[in-house]
Formats: structure tokens, C-alpha cells, sequence
């Protein structure tokens, strides 16, 4: 994914003024101890193109492959005190755009159900869009 510019193609709705292009998935994935590091690997490397298709839209479409700053992933492992019995949480915060809001949910179980290939157990996903800016050197 390089810098994402608003599509000006006939037909392509405008910008919408509820966020502006540019912005970058963050995700955090927080895993139990019985998700091997090898699954974890295979997830990280899965999730850039997982995420981007999830999460591409009008307002900021995908100009190529992802380049650094396109995404950034982290991983931690739960502590002892975290409470919750999934295996998996994948939280993935971008820009609010209107074309986000209208199929969130859509866009949620499309992460979902693209890494039911990994052994990963019971996995949850969470998409978040909020307002923001990026900014990166």
C-alpha cells in the first residue's frame, strides 16, 4: 500500500469529510501462551494483505504494494492477569470513513474468517475507526 490518494475517476464518490486520506492500520494482536510463535509468524506475515483488503475503501484506495509506514503490527502476549478465554485478539484501529461505517461489521468477519486458516483457536477480531492523523519521518 503506498500513500493512498482520493480516487478521480468517473463514477469514484468524493472525499468525505468525516476523515482524510493517509492514514495507516495499526493492529495489535494479543495471544494466550499456546499459540505457537510459528503461527504468530505466518499471522504477521498474512495480516498486511488481510488487512488492507478489509479496510480498503473509496476514500483511501490501495495505490500498490505495501511500503514501509503502510502498516505496523504488534504483538503481545497475555499476562497472567488479563481476563477473557480467546485465544486471539486482533484489534485493528484506522481512519473513519464513511465507506468503513457502512460495512463494518462486513469488514470485521472478512479479517475473521481469512486467518481461519491458521490454527490459532478462538480468535476475535475488533475494528475500530477513528478520527486521526498520521504522520511518520
Amino acid at each position: 500500500m503506498r500513500q493512498r490518494t482520493p480516487s478521480l475517476h468517473a463514477g469514484a464518490a468524493p472525499a468525505s469529510t468525516v476523515g482524510h486520506a493517509g492514514g495507516m492500520p495499526l493492529i495489535d494482536v494479543i495471544y494466550d501462551g499456546m499459540v505457537g510463535e510459528e503461527v504468530l509468524r505466518c499471522l504477521g506475515e498474512l495480516l498486511p494483505e488481510v488487512v488492507g483488503e478489509a479496510v480498503e475503501c473509496l476514500e483511501e484506495p490501495s495505490t500498490g504494494p505495501a511500503e514501509p509506514g503502510d502498516i505496523e503490527i504488534r504483538f503481545r502476549k497475555k499476562s497472567p492477569l488479563d481476563v477473557g478465554d480467546l485465544d486471539v485478539v486482533i484489534e485493528v484501529r484506522t481512519k473513519l470513513f464513511e465507506h468503513r461505517v457502512q460495512d463494518k461489521q462486513r469488514r470485521s468477519d472478512l479479517i475473521r474468517d481469512r486467518l481461519s486458516t491458521l490454527p490459532l483457536g478462538q480468535i476475535g477480531v475488533w475494528l475500530i475507526l477513528a478520527e486521526g492523523a498520521w504522520s511518520q519521518s
